[in-house]
């Protein structure tokens, strides 16, 4: 309590602020929020603007990875139909062989 009392003395000896002293604070503080409000309006901009570049940014990455990806599932489609071709190629060349095989031992094969 004594320590209320003395900031309420110190007050009263400075002086109780007038009507202009509070009119002037209040222009004041209008002017503080204002420019507070100002800044707050001027971040709010810079972040959208902000956030629109990172998102046409992003969306540019992905069709650009789309592309690349399109591009590598393509080649990769071409070489698994070379892959199939090469090992229908293959898989013909061994049945054609033992078939070959046989044949051959069939026509020298003794008469019975």
């Amino acid at each position: 309590m004594e320590g209320l009392s003395e900031v309420f003395a110190e007050s009263v000896q400075g002086g109780l602020p007038t009507r202009a002293d509070l009119q002037s604070l209040e222009g004041s503080v209008k002017a503080e929020f204002a420019a507070v409000r100002a800044e707050s309006t001027a971040f709010k901009v810079e972040a959208r603007n902000e956030f629109a570049a990172v998102r046409s940014e992003t969306k540019t990455e992905f069709a650009s990875v789309r592309q690349e990806m399109t591009t590598e599932f393509a080649s990769a489609r071409s070489d698994m139909k070379l892959l199939e071709q090469r090992m229908t190629i293959k898989l013909g060349a061994m049945l054609a062989a033992p078939v070959g095989i046989l044949l051959a031992a069939i026509r020298y094969m003794p008469a019975r």
